[in-house]
């Protein structure tokens, strides 16, 4: 009976090493998954960080190649302006004497 005895110890011993065992490396398995999505999320933040960044950066590209832009449209616009204000002070006695010759001549 001691051997039998000492075969179920045995056994016994043995399947609560491997219960142990198990429950070991199901806790190791938690960590390194916990260490893991840590360092996934890190990668996560780091990655929209720089595309943030990066974003930024081309936004504030955009908005100054449009400033730019706009100061060209303005420019062009009031150099128009003052080309047609030019051109009517060259012609603006002309236009008078013939308005007034033509309320003259209608009446």
């Amino acid at each position: 009976m001691d051997e039998l005895d000492f075969v179920f110890k045995k056994i016994i011993e043995i399947d609560n090493k491997a219960t142990e065992v198990k429950e070991n490396t199901n806790l190791v398995i938690a960590e390194k998954e916990l260490l893991l999505n840590q360092e996934i999320q890190t990668l996560d933040d780091k990655l929209i960080g720089n595309s943030k960044a990066e974003l930024d950066n081309r936004l504030s590209i955009a908005i100054d190649e449009c400033e730019k832009k706009a100061e060209l449209i303005v420019e062009e616009a009031n150099n128009y302006c003052k080309n047609i204000q030019q051109k009517y002070k060259e012609i603006k006695d002309e236009l008078k004497e013939i308005f007034v010759n033509e309320i003259l001549e209608a009446q």
